[in-house]
């Protein structure tokens, strides 16, 4: 299998519902366990699509297998979260020891009220919640863009992913192929082994950009 940045990605009945955005790996055993897709043209929305549900998929499109879940049922990528931070009253209100919080009903037509030492009560977050962007990825796996940078072992940037190889019995990522970039005129076929560190939208290799430079062109 192979995955590149915008192909599209279809049912098993042909629909176009999306394009791929972002590969889900582990960086340690190189497994690729979801897709990041781009459903909608106008009003977008990231979902993320676990790889069982790909049947097969070439550099022109993603086929999926018949029995996929409705797509409202499947995951977003990211998701707005709320996180409560106790306030420091002693610096706000010159009170030092602790009070108590106390839940009070809001009167009528507001949601929700606050009063120094009071907790609000209703389903908006509060003045003390702070948001945070979570993530609906596995522990320990990064969402690797396929436009991310890949930089040797010297720190020079050599190009950047334009494609990911999977090996489906094991849905393991075996190659990258990476574009031409500074140093390179052509574009090059990477082993996934030689990856030591993987971020969002950047890829570090083992060898140098000496021994890259000998590597044959890429041909499609």
């Amino acid at each position: 299998m192979e995955f590149k940045d915008g192909t599209h990605v279809l049912t098993a009945d042909g629909k176009d519902i999306g394009s791929i955005e972002r590969v889900v790996l582990d960086p340690k055993t190189k497994v690729i366990t979801h897709l990041v897709v781009k459903l909608g043209m106008l009003f977008t929305e990231d979902k993320l699509i676990p790889i069982s549900l790909v049947d097969s998929s070439n550099k022109h499109a993603v086929i999926l297998k018949q029995d996929i879940p409705s797509l409202s049922l499947l995951p977003r990528f990211e998701e707005l979260h709320y996180v409560h931070t106790e306030p420091d009253l002693s610096r706000t209100y010159g009170y030092s020891g602790r009070m108590s919080s106390v839940y009070l009903y809001p009167p009528a037509g507001i949601s929700y009220w606050y009063y120094p030492g009071f907790a609000g009560y209703g389903s908006n977050p509060s003045i003390f919640d702070t948001p945070e962007m979570k993530r609906n990825i596995p522990d320990n796996t990064v969402a690797l863009r396929e436009c991310a940078k890949v930089l040797s072992a010297d720190g020079k940037h050599v190009g950047d992913i334009v494609r990911v190889f999977v090996d489906p019995s094991t849905n393991c990522a075996t190659h990258l192929v990476i574009s031409h970039g500074l140093f390179f005129k052509e574009c090059k076929l990477i082993p996934a082994s030689w990856i030591t560190e993987v971020h969002d939208n950047e890829v570090k290799l083992t060898m140098q950009l000496d021994y890259l430079n000998t590597l044959p062109p890429y041909r499609d």
